[in-house]
């Protein structure tokens, strides 16, 4: 029998995960790991972080978010955004998504 989940998926930007309209204006809400851990609480079932400006950038995804957000919760979570990292392709192009943990 197929079962429901429930996936919560955040722009993030400088740690933060931000609202906007149609991708502009990004407004910061809250840190992402207060923002992580409180959907963990109320019993998400997956957590999607989309890196907003990594690529834009050239740079990295937020890894010292990334390992922040991966220490306060046990569901799959994953990151979307640029990778350099050698598991990830390592060619600095936008990987769609990137699975950190898997509960």
């Amino acid at each position: 029998m197929l079962t429901k989940r429930l996936i919560a998926c955040f722009d993030m930007q400088n740690g933060m995960v931000t609202k906007a309209r149609q991708f502009q204006n990004n407004i910061p809400i809250a840190p992402a790991e207060l923002v992580a851990d409180w959907v963990y609480r109320e019993q998400i079932d997956e957590i999607i972080f989309y890196d907003i400006n990594a690529s834009a950038e050239r740079r990295s995804i937020d890894l010292e978010t990334v390992k922040k957000v991966a220490g306060c919760v046990f569901v799959p979570f994953t990151v979307g955004g640029l990778s350099e990292d050698r598991r990830f392709g390592g060619d600095h192009q936008f990987h769609a998504l990137f699975p950190v943990n898997a509960a």
